[in-house]
């Protein structure tokens, strides 16, 4: 530094030359040691400044993290404000939804159990085409794998195909035993649900098919077989359309 002086001009200026052999060291010591105070002095500030800039910049810059951190909990408690909403509304439309599907699966039990006890007087032929669907609704509660809406869709898809049927003429052939062990083909046509008409191929076996509890009965008609082969004939479009008296039966009773 330019405002410190060598040890040996500051001993020349301070004593005597007689006495310079004496204290020359004591005083070179002290100077020396002056100047490395104000030179660690010196290093010591620099340091200081430069660590002061570094914190100065740490300080800064966790000053922005800090107020980023405010803006994203500020978010987020916007967002778990929002959640807490929807997840309220979520489970009150659980709630709902569980109590229709409960109302649903007590209304289908109830229809189920009316469809079981219906099946065995349903016309053979309804009752393959809709079999597995009915073994379905026939196995236990516990067992089913299908969901109460499944489940519902099967029972509208049953009901459906029944209204179906009662509101057409089906015809169908079937395998009827004869009197001598034999067995023959005869064409039946289901009037709906109610009954149901049969005749052999010679037209000369008859019968009159009404539903029941057990199945259907098939009541032999000999003396009408006339008229309800003409019946068959006029519903396959072999003959003219003309009317035909035939034997009904109706609730139970035969006429």
């Amino acid at each position: 530094m330019s405002r410190l002086v060598s040890s040996s001009v500051l001993l020349s200026l301070l004593v005597p030359t007689t006495f310079a052999s004496t204290m020359a060291e004591d005083l070179k010591a002290q100077a020396d040691r002056w100047i490395e105070l104000e030179r660690r002095t010196a290093d010591e500030a620099a340091r200081w400044r430069t660590e002061k800039e570094v914190l100065e910049t740490s300080i800064q810059v966790l000053d922005r993290e800090q107020a980023g951190l405010r803006t994203r909990l500020d978010a987020n408690a916007v967002a778990a404000e929002l959640f807490q909403s929807r997840l309220a509304q979520t489970e009150s439309g659980l709630r709902e939804q569980t109590e229709a599907n409960a109302a649903l699966a007590a209304r289908c039990r109830e229809i189920e159990g009316r469809l079981l006890a219906l099946a065995p007087s349903l016309p053979p032929p309804l009752a393959a085409k809709i079999d597995t669907m009915m073994k379905k609704l026939s196995r236990p509660a516990d067992e089913r794998a299908a969901g109460a809406a499944e489940r519902a869709q099967m029972v509208v898809s049953i009901l459906s195909s029944i209204d179906l049927f009662n509101n057409t003429l089906t015809l169908t052939h079937e395998l009827r035993p004869a009197a001598d062990g034999t067995t023959i083909d005869v064409k039946v046509l289901y009037w709906g649900l109610a009954m149901g008409y049969a005749v052999d191929a010679p037209g000369s076996q008859a019968w009159l098919l009404s539903p029941g509890p057990q199945g259907w009965t098939w009541t032999p008609r000999e003396a009408d077989a006339p008229e309800i082969a003409r019946l068959f004939d006029i519903y396959e479009k072999r003959v003219r359309p003309d009317l035909v008296e035939l034997p009904v039966r109706v609730a139970g009773g035969a006429r």
